[in-house]
């Protein structure tokens, strides 16, 4: 990565995550995105926060709180593709879009949806980018239950943007500054799903917009 790096010369290097950071920890002009807190390796992210400092780019509050010097930046939905298309929804349809891992709850999910006799919904991170906007038109029901180092978690800003009438999540990553059904008990999610409300007319903050995003990242770098 140093070689290639060098080769090209940039004036500004901007990396995700402390795992990208350390090879190029030292050059020039170098920004790195915290995505979320790490959990497994805290010791090699502290390290780069602490060298890194006012360079550090955190993506959520959380992330925020724990590298205080660093310049907070929310992540941005492209409001022009996330839209509602007007589609007919799919009856007792419940989505899913995240890895299937313990990280974001995806058997325990699964599982009370299929106990509730619902329809499951499953993207299997495999959809374009151009198609998701339909997924989300086309369900009645989100769920995106995070882990605590979640650093943002696009999903349900997406799916608001879509006007998914249910929206189930949880307070991590930016879900405590969304008007969502949230839940905290994932043992729960039977309970959670049954009786989430339908949300109308979702606030989306003006911060999680891609346009801006790219605003304060060039104002940062300059």
């Amino acid at each position: 990565m140093r070689k290639e790096v060098k080769k090209r010369k940039y004036d500004v290097l901007v990396v995700h995550d402390w795992s990208c950071t350390l090879p190029l920890l030292f050059f020039k002009n170098l920004y790195v995105y915290f995505n979320g807190i790490e959990f497994e390796n805290r010791f090699f992210q502290k390290i780069v926060g602490k060298i890194k400092k006012e360079k550090i780019i955190s993506i959520g509050d959380q992330v925020k709180e724990m590298y205080p010097k660093s310049t907070l930046i929310y992540n941005g939905v492209d409001r022009k593709l996330f839209i509602p298309l007007n589609l007919k929804r799919i009856k007792n349809s419940v989505g899913f879009v995240n890895p299937h891992n313990d990280w974001y709850n995806y058997e325990k999910i699964k599982k009370a949806v299929e106990d509730l006799g619902l329809i499951f919904k499953d993207t299997n991170m495999s959809l374009p980018r151009s198609e998701m906007p339909i997924f989300f038109n086309e369900i009645e029901t989100f769920i995106s239950i995070p882990e605590p180092f979640a650093g943002f978690n696009m999903s349900w800003v997406e799916a608001m943007a879509c006007n998914v009438p249910k929206i189930i999540g949880n307070y991590n990553g930016v879900g405590k500054q969304l008007n969502i059904n949230h839940i905290e008990n994932f043992n729960s999610i039977k309970d959670a799903i049954k009786n989430a409300k339908i949300e109308k007319n979702y606030k989306i903050n003006p911060e999680f917009n891609w346009e801006k995003h790219v605003d304060k990242l060039l104002e940062l770098v300059k």
